[in-house]
């Protein structure tokens, strides 16, 4: 498993109380962009990472969440 996907399932809850709703793009151990879309997310990422591999999700709302339990 790469590391940011590790990184987001070891902290998912957190992100989905900070970032519930949006794209979030994250390099390492670091959320570097949160949007409201995949496309502006992916944009914003490239400017800072640069190199590095960006891993791009939809952070579910904590409702969301509930309705798939």
């Amino acid at each position: 498993m790469k590391k940011a996907q590790q990184w987001i399932t070891e902290n998912f809850e957190e992100l989905v109380n900070n970032y519930g709703g949006k794209y979030i793009a994250v390099t390492g151990e670091r959320v570097i962009a949160a949007t409201l879309t995949a496309k502006e997310a992916m944009e914003a990422a490239r400017k800072v990472a640069k190199e590095e591999e960006i891993s791009l999700l939809k952070v579910p709302r904590e409702e969301e969440l509930v309705c798939i339990l």
